[in-house]
């Protein structure tokens, strides 16, 4: 169902708290999209699928086949165009 703005906002604000906490301890999520995100019934946003996480820096190697080029809102221009070394936080917060 949909949120209402203000929770919407919340939610949100909660969610990049919570991927600004994963990057400081060096990882990238590398799969940030909706289906990702879970709100409890309490309203508290929860962040999963961390199948494709990797600590910063790689190695991506395993990644080859990540990023869809039919769904370029759900990967960085840099994990699309495989340029590893440009990875980085900036990544999961593209889109």
């Amino acid at each position: 169902r949909p949120l209402h703005p203000t929770m919407a906002m919340n939610v949100v604000s909660q969610l990049a708290a919570g991927l600004q906490a994963v990057h400081e301890r060096g990882i990238l999520h590398l799969g940030v999209c909706h289906a990702a995100v879970g709100v409890t019934e309490d309203g508290i946003p929860r962040l999963g699928g961390f199948g494709s996480a990797r600590p910063v820096g790689g190695p991506f190697d395993d990644l080859a086949d990540e990023g869809d080029p039919d769904r370029p809102n759900r990967s960085g221009p840099e994990v699309l165009a495989r340029r590893w070394e440009k990875v980085g936080p900036a990544a999961d917060v593209y889109g």
